[in-house]
């Protein structure tokens, strides 16, 4: 038995409500006979403004909803802390790294996008080896060698005319301010 169930109930009752709202909402408001009349008619403007352009964005906002709860998931429990994020770990960082220079580099949007996937999954890969050290690497450790690569990560997000100070030291860099 789920001991959780009503609080269950209510969120898919929620998610139910926000995805017919989706299909409802937009530049051209929708009643819900409407949207049941769309169903059987498949010709007019109604089924092609449901079925062709509200039904997969919303559908796909669901999924990508999903995968990034899950990949989250996945995240704590493999490295078993609540704070291992993408954000703590410098995955996106290195997302945003390899974009930026993909859009320096004038590549268009696939290539961008491929650019970040790499970035990440490079920043990832240097934040496995950098925390391994010469043990084996600890989750405490990999969380504290994500987030240092992190904020090293996001220098090269600096606005074009910002100068280093000579004030400016290892500690501002690891730290928020």
């Amino acid at each position: 038995m789920i001991k959780n169930l009503p609080a269950l109930l209510l969120l898919t009752l929620i998610c139910l409500g926000s995805f017919i709202l989706a299909l409802r909402l937009g530049p051209i408001s929708l009643t819900f006979a409407d949207i049941f009349a769309s169903l059987g008619n498949e010709q007019g403007l109604n089924h092609g403004l449901i079925f062709e352009l509200r039904l997969p964005r919303a559908l796909a906002a669901f999924v990508c909803g999903g995968m990034l709860g899950l990949a989250g998931l996945l995240m704590q429990a493999l490295l078993r802390n609540p704070l291992a994020d993408p954000y703590i770990l410098g995955v996106s960082g290195g997302a945003a790294s390899g974009a930026l220079l993909a859009i320096l580099a004038g590549l268009g949007a696939f290539l961008i996008q491929m650019a970040a996937f790499a970035g990440a999954l490079l920043s990832i890969v240097l934040v496995f080896v950098l925390a391994h050290g010469s043990s084996s690497w600890t989750s405490n450790r990999l969380l504290l060698t994500g987030r240092a690569g992190g904020r090293l990560e996001c220098t090269d997000q600096l606005p074009a005319g910002h100068q280093p100070q000579p004030t400016d030291s290892w500690h501002a860099v690891l730290a928020d301010g």
